[in-house]
């Protein structure tokens, strides 16, 4: 199958779909492993879809705008008080002559592409609606918020049955490790989490490092993190819990509290925030 062939397959499929076993076609990703022109443009679309995806994700649909619509079309459609299939055609001779209205029927092709043009406008204030809402200024979320949502996460990727994939070369382009986070990765897997639904979780665990997992994100969310790596502050618990933002790219790395501290397995170039996870109630 030719490049421009393979392409036109790879685009059809979701962001992440393809690291799903049984899903693609092996020959489809042998190819592209083996094509870097080919993957590039496809993690571009990938991309492109996974920032279109975001963007729309988890965004309410205002209360009573579906009424609010529904009542702005039929308003617009009934001119001057006339039902929606008729209209009268005024023009005709000049105005000193006595003419009668012609009334034209509206035929039903006609009134099926009204209602698209409607559809379509419907449509296009709702899409502005989600993304005006997307980018409203937001508080930075609480570093104290994003090291409990960190004990879950970590619950669940630990959890006995979970799903992971330890062929690195299909990790997620989108999803990077930090070029500043020094142990290698073991395996990695997709997670489902409210801050980002196809989230990437990378096991960094070796006798070394002991449990260390890195959890990244796309959000353009804001967090009350910087933008480097790691700094420990005072506190006990069961984990301990760094994390750091690079643009849409948020990490959060987590390790046990009486393993290695996490500062050594960063390249310290600056300063940046640690927790210490208190264990859950008995």
């Amino acid at each position: 199958m030719d490049a421009e062939k393979v392409y036109d397959a790879l685009e059809g499929y979701r962001p992440g779909q393809l690291e799903t076993p049984g899903v693609a076609d092996q020959a489809i990703r042998d190819q592209l492993l083996e094509d870097d022109v080919l993957q590039a443009q496809f993690e571009k679309s990938q991309a492109l879809d996974q920032q279109l995806t975001e963007v729309f994700a988890d965004v309410p649909v205002p209360a009573g705008l579906r009424e609010r619509l529904q009542e702005a079309i039929a308003q617009a459609v009934a001119y001057q008080g006339l039902p929606i299939d008729e209209c009268r055609d005024t023009t005709g001779p000049a105005e000193d002559q006595q003419s009668e209205p012609v009334v034209v029927e509206v035929t039903e092709e006609r009134r099926f592409s009204q209602s698209l043009r409607w559809l379509a406008l419907a449509v296009s204030l709702l899409i502005v609606a989600a993304v005006w809402r997307q980018f409203q200024p937001a508080e930075p979320v609480s570093p104290e918020l994003l090291a409990g949502q960190a004990t879950t996460w970590t619950e669940r990727v630990m959890a006995a049955g979970h799903d992971w994939n330890s062929d690195l070369r299909q990790s997620p382009s989108t999803h990077p490790i930090d070029s500043y986070v020094l142990p290698k990765p073991q395996r990695w897997s997709r997670l489902k989490t409210n801050i980002d639904p196809r989230a990437v979780v990378y096991d960094l665990s070796s006798l070394k490092t002991d449990r260390l997992l890195l959890f990244v994100f796309r959000s353009r969310q804001s967090y009350q993190v910087p933008q480097v790596a790691l700094q420990e502050l005072m506190g006990t618990g069961a984990l301990t819990v760094g994390a750091w933002q690079q643009g849409d790219l948020l990490y959060v790395m987590v390790g046990r509290r009486n393993g290695p501290a996490l500062q050594q397995f960063i390249k310290q170039r600056l300063l940046g925030y640690l927790w210490r996870v208190p264990p859950a109630a008995a």
